[in-house]
């Protein structure tokens, strides 16, 4: 009779310890099919974002090169910029934001910048970085500027970071959260967001090649690492992670067409839950992904509330 015992005390334990409920529902509020037309074909979405007026600015950043701008109905309303090198004007608009005062921050890969459009979509200024761009463009709630960038290839060394902190007119200001040396020995290149900000500016870092969660707060002062079962520590085939995405009470990663929600200090809530589309974006309660079937130019995008 006590080795039925023992396998069910530890089932429990682990249930206790690791998937403490998560009673709240993901449902799906609306579906939105972005509109086909000449101009509005997309190839590869790097980033979304959505303005104070509701649409979605969608940045095109590595094969087609424009920021485009829909509204919730999925109509093409205009491009954000224009590509080339003057005012207003980018190479590789790779990754969005918005700021406390509404305005809408693209981040140029490739010209080293940050435009910034107020939200008429009318240009007034760029921020230069100094000295350089990384890949993935973070925004605060007070508006402190953050980069994530966890490349890695056959020469990167030990002790190279991937969250970058510059002052507001572009300045470097400190860097954080190093590669581990089980990322740096892979010999595998990846470019890929691993950093979310939540609403207490909370800083949490997942490269994408490790399931390993750190939190820190917004001066890169480490607050705790997530405590994994060993299940989730072991990926299968080079598994690459989409996330971290906060919202207002919890962190989801995911693994291809499943994910995991953790709470915001440490604790996993629900494991392997089955989501089909890619996520771009969390915002307050909602799940903003990507219904790409079979790479059509003109996505869907699937908007989900945690209820």
């Amino acid at each position: 009779m006590m080795k039925f015992v023992k396998p069910f005390f530890f089932l429990l334990v682990y249930s206790l310890l690791y998937l403490t409920p998560f009673s709240q529902e993901l449902i799906k509020t609306n579906e939105i099919r972005l509109a086909l037309t000449g101009e509005s074909a997309l190839s590869l979405i790097t980033d979304l974002e959505i303005d104070s007026q509701g649409n979605f600015i969608i940045a095109d950043g590595w094969k087609i090169r424009k920021v485009f701008v829909f509204n919730i109905q999925g109509e093409f309303i205009r491009f954000l910029g224009n590509n080339g090198q003057g005012p207003g004007e980018y190479l590789t608009p790779l990754s969005l934001a918005v700021n406390s005062e509404k305005e809408i921050y693209i981040s140029d890969y490739m010209g080293n910048k940050i435009l910034v459009f107020d939200d008429k979509y009318i240009f007034r200024r760029s921020i230069n970085i100094k000295p350089r761009v990384h890949y993935f463009l973070h925004l605060s709630r007070n508006d402190e500027i953050f980069f994530y960038d966890g490349s890695c290839n056959r020469k990167t060394s030990p002790g190279i970071n991937t969250i970058f902190k510059y002052l507001k007119n572009g300045e470097f200001e400190k860097s954080f959260s190093p590669l581990s040396d089980k990322v740096i020995k892979m010999d595998f290149s990846a470019i890929y967001n691993g950093m979310a900000i939540d609403k207490d500016n909370n800083i949490f870092q997942m490269h994408p090649l490790e399931y390993s969660i750190i939190k820190y707060d917004s001066n890169g002062k480490f607050i705790l690492e997530y405590d994994l079962p060993a299940k989730l520590q072991r990926l299968e085939n080079l598994e690459i992670l989409n996330g971290p995405y906060c919202t207002d009470n919890y962190l989801i990663v995911q693994r291809n067409e499943r994910i995991d929600v953790f709470d915001l200090f440490g604790k996993l809530l629900k494991m392997r839950l089955s989501f089909p589309y890619r996520i771009l974006k969390t915002r307050n309660n909602k799940i903003y992904a990507e219904d790409n079937e079979d790479d059509v130019k003109n996505p869907k995008i699937i908007v989900y509330i945690i209820r």
